[in-house]
C-alpha cells in the first residue's frame, strides 16, 4: 500500500468518525399575536426582543440561519385565534392571552380567580412561574390537546377601570354596562353592573356610542388605545397585576428544528419573561402618569371599598376553582398554593377565600 492510498483511508476513517458535514439551512418560522406591538408590552417585546435576539443567536452559535414572518394586530389570527392558529400551524409562535381561550385554556387564566391579587406584575408572574414548575399540569395539556409546547408567560400591569361617568361607590356602578375581557367579567357581576364582553380592540367604538360605560383595563393599554378620550375617570381599583400572557409554539414545528436552535429558542423565550414584564411595571407608571397629563381623572378606590367588593364575591374563587377541579386536575392544591405563595412574597388579600 503505497503513502497515498494510507493517507486516504487515514482521511475515510476521519470522515466515518465525525459523520456526515452539517450543511447551513435558513429556517423561517411565522410568528403573530392578536394584539399590536407598540401599545401592548408583550408584543412590543416579541418584536423588537424576542425576534432579533434569536436571529442574533442562531446566527451567532450555529451554523444556521433563522428568518421570521411577522403579524401582529391580528393580520394573521385576532385575539381569541392565536391559540387555533399555532395548533393549525398557520403561525409557528404565537402570543396570547387565555384571558381569550377561558374554556380551552381555563388553568391558565387562574390569575384572574384571585381578584384583587398583588397589583405588581413583576411579583405575580414570579409567582405563577413558580407556581407552574411545581404544577406543570397546568399548561401540559397545550402539548396533547393543542399540539403546542408553553415557552414563556408574562403580565398584565395592575387592573383598573375607567368609565365614562364618576363614582366613588361600588353602588354607583349598579345598572350601568361595563366592559371586561372575559374571566374578569364576574368582578363586575359582584357589583350590580351588567357585564358584557369585549376587548381593548373594540372597546373605543363600545364607549364611544354608549353601548358601554367603561372598561376594566390596565392603564398603559388604557392610554394607548386612547379609551380616555371616551371614558376619561380612571380607577386604581387594585384589582391586581395578572401572568396572563403566554408565548406558544407548535411541536410540528419544533421536532423539524435543529435541537441547537431549539435551545436558542426556549432561552430566549425564558429572557422574554423578565423582560416583557418589566415592560409591563414600567408602563403601569407611564400609563398613570399619561393618562393625567391627558386630563384623565384618575383617582384610586379606598382600602375599605376594596374590602367591600372583594367580600361581594369572597365565594366566587372558590367556584372557579371547582371548575378547574373538573378540568381534571387538582384545582384545590393549586389554588391554596398559589395563595400562599402571593403571601409568602408579602401580599395581603382584603379578604381571606375560602378554597375547598
Amino acid at each position: 500500500m503505497t503513502a497515498k492510498h494510507k493517507y486516504a483511508i487515514a482521511w475515510l476513517i476521519l470522515a466515518l468518525a465525525v459523520g456526515s458535514p452539517v450543511y447551513a439551512e435558513t429556517f423561517t418560522l411565522r410568528i403573530g399575536a392578536g394584539h399590536p406591538s407598540a401599545p401592548i408590552a408583550y408584543v412590543d417585546r416579541m418584536e423588537h426582543f424576542f425576534v432579533p435576539e434569536v436571529v442574533r443567536r442562531v446566527a451567532l452559535s450555529t451554523d444556521h440561519e433563522i428568518h421570521f414572518i411577522q403579524a401582529y394586530a391580528g393580520t394573521a389570527a385576532k385575539t381569541d385565534e392565536i391559540l387555533e392558529a399555532v395548533q393549525m400551524g398557520l403561525l409557528d409562535i404565537g402570543g396570547w392571552c387565555p384571558c381569550f381561550e377561558p374554556s380551552k385554556a381555563l388553568p391558565l387564566n387562574i390569575s384572574y380567580f384571585l381578584p384583587f391579587t398583588t397589583p405588581d406584575v413583576r411579583v405575580q408572574v414570579k409567582v405563577v412561574r413558580r407556581l407552574i414548575d411545581e404544577f406543570p399540569e397546568l399548561h401540559t395539556y397545550l402539548e396533547s390537546q393543542y399540539g403546542q409546547k408553553l415557552l414563556a408567560i408574562s403580565g398584565l400591569d395592575n387592573y383598573g377601570l375607567g368609565t365614562t361617568f364618576p363614582w366613588r361607590a361600588t353602588s354607583d356602578l349598579a345598572g350601568r354596562k361595563l366592559l371586561g375581557a372575559g374571566p374578569n367579567l364576574p368582578w363586575i357581576s359582584g357589583t350590580g353592573a351588567i357585564p358584557m364582553s369585549s376587548s381593548l380592540v373594540t372597546a373605543y367604538n363600545q364607549l364611544a356610542t354608549g353601548a358601554a360605560d367603561g372598561f376594566l383595563g390596565l392603564p398603559g393599554s388604557f392610554y394607548g388605545f386612547r379609551l380616555h378620550e371616551q371614558a376619561p375617570h380612571y380607577k386604581v381599583t387594585n384589582f391586581g397585576a395578572m401572568a396572563q400572557v403566554v408565548l406558544t409554539m407548535n411541536m410540528e414545528t419544533r421536532a423539524l428544528l435543529p435541537p441547537k436552535i431549539v435551545t436558542i429558542i426556549d432561552q430566549v423565550a425564558r429572557e422574554l419573561e423578565t423582560v416583557a414584564t418589566r415592560m409591563s411595571f414600567e408602563r403601569e407608571i407611564s400609563g398613570i402618569e399619561n393618562l393625567r397629563a391627558a386630563g384623565a381623572i384618575v383617582t384610586e378606590l379606598s382600602p375599605e371599598a376594596q374590602a367591600e367588593w372583594a367580600r361581594a364575591m369572597i365565594h366566587w374563587p372558590n367556584e372557579r376553582t371547582q371548575e378547574i377541579n373538573a378540568f381534571g386536575i387538582n384545582g384545590t392544591a393549586i389554588m391554596r398554593r398559589y395563595m400562599v405563595l402571593l403571601e409568602e412574597a408579602g401580599h395581603e388579600f382584603p379578604v381571606r377565600y375560602p378554597i375547598e
